[in-house]
């Protein structure tokens, strides 16, 4: 399709649509020429017919477009214009002169430069701002066309806040994966010292049974008559708790038909909270919150 520009009422050339294109990026037509086409009832500006992005001036306003039908042309009939125009020599000078002020450099890029290089010391938590100034840097110089400057610095900005984000996720991962190995390691260790309870415990009613229903005075007695093979549940330690290891034994005197809920043992170590593992005559093994004797 073949489109008729002026500008200021004279005629500027015939063009394609791509030839338009060209001549707007080029700064050779302006968003404010008027345009014509068969088929459209009145001359419309450049940038209503091809949708182009306006610019603001350099006092910060968008420029006025002209009304949709301008000052009859001359030479015009009732068709509004021949088929073909020559092309305009004074078009190839239309190009705006380059702004003879300096670039300004974007607050944005600066911004995003500051918190990225802060990001070594406070990580994601300024990482991410550098990563979204940077990018809003990158697109103000990208509209700017020239008018603002910056690149460098917003590229730094986004590399450091990537870089110290990707840092922090990984670790956060990593803390979770060793809280977590931590907590799998302390289940395993209470699971082998209530292992252990049980084990002293049905030690402890076969020695009742050949002893007149009575435990012994003492647990070093069950390893000495032989039924213990091993001292080794008498040891018991639970990595990462406070105190001394082995049991403390409260089954002096008493026997299997005695008060089920009494305690018999309980670790002698603790966890950070107080907690610890004791058993009570009816052998039920249990991790609850220990005083300094047994729980009445």
């Amino acid at each position: 399709m073949i489109f008729h520009v002026a500008r200021d009422g004279q005629p500027l050339g015939t063009f394609t649509q791509e030839e338009i294109r060209d001549h707007l990026e080029a700064e050779r037509l302006f968003v404010t020429d008027l345009v014509w086409s068969r088929g459209m009832e009145d001359w419309e500006a450049l940038a209503q017919v091809f949708e182009v992005e306006m610019i603001m001036d350099e006092d910060g306003n968008m420029p006025e477009l002209p009304p949709g039908l301008p000052p009859r042309l001359p030479g015009a009939q009732d068709d509004p214009l021949p088929e073909s125009w020559p092309s305009s020599p004074a078009l190839t000078d239309t190009k705006r002169e380059p702004p003879t002020q300096e670039p300004e450099t974007s607050g944005w890029a600066i911004a995003s430069l500051v918190l990225g290089m802060m990001s070594f010391a406070c990580f994601c938590f300024t990482g991410v701002p550098a990563i979204v100034c940077g990018h809003s840097a990158r697109k103000e110089i990208r509209r700017a066309k020239g008018q603002v400057t910056g690149s460098g610095l917003a590229t730094a900005g986004l590399i450091l806040g990537y870089l110290m984000c990707s840092v922090s996720l990984l670790g956060i991962i990593a803390y979770i994966a060793y809280s977590a190995k931590d907590s799998v390691q302390a289940q395993v260790q209470e699971s082998d010292a209530a292992r252990d309870a049980k084990a002293i415990h049905m030690s402890l009613l076969v020695y009742a049974s050949d002893n007149k229903g009575k435990y012994p005075a003492d647990l070093e007695t069950l390893v000495a008559e032989g039924i213990l093979t091993s001292d080794q549940p008498l040891r018991t330690e639970v990595k990462g708790w406070v105190g001394k290891p082995g049991w403390k034994y409260y089954g002096t005197g008493l026997g299997p038909a005695d008060h089920m809920s009494k305690i018999l043992l309980e670790t002698r170590s603790r966890d950070l909270e107080g907690r610890g593992i004791q058993v009570t005559n009816d052998g039920h093994v249990e991790l609850v919150l220990i005083d300094d004797g047994p729980l009445k």
